[in-house]
């Protein structure tokens, strides 16, 4: 048994280490603002990145947020996306998923494939993060 057990988790460090997904912020020339938020990662197979981005005190993040899906073939990938002003001291999601699921094939009703006409599914890593501000800019 004992063997079997160190098998098995041997075999899900594996699976679990295929993945990989890291978000980061370039700042602008000054050094003051981000200019553009950064997703590198590898994949095993191809998935579907994720991205989102809310502006300052979003309250509802389906009709507040921008959302972006880009397929991703496997191996190493990596992705910029800017970072408009009135997004300054928001925030950022970035997942991985399996499948993007068209609103025709969706099973239920789903308010995503309403607004957005598809739904991502089985979410393998997620991450967030904060769009810093520049110094003295208050959120609106």
């Amino acid at each position: 048994m004992k063997h079997f057990v160190m098998g098995l988790l041997l075999v899900l460090a594996q699976v679990a280490g295929a993945q990989e997904l890291n978000l980061g912020l370039k700042l602008d020339a000054k050094g003051k603002r981000p200019e553009k938020v950064m997703v590198q990662g590898r994949v095993d197979r191809t998935v579907w990145l994720g991205v989102s981005f809310y502006p300052y005190g979003t309250k509802n993040v389906l009709l507040e947020g921008t959302h972006q899906v880009i397929q991703v073939p496997a191996g190493r990938f990596e992705h910029g996306f800017q970072v408009a002003d009135r997004l300054l001291g928001g925030g950022v999601e970035v997942a991985l998923w399996e499948k993007k699921v068209p609103a025709a094939q969706c099973s239920g009703p789903c308010e995503w494939c309403q607004r957005n006409g598809y739904h991502l599914e089985n979410q393998i890593l997620y991450i967030y993060g904060s769009l810093a501000q520049s110094a003295g800019r208050a959120g609106k």
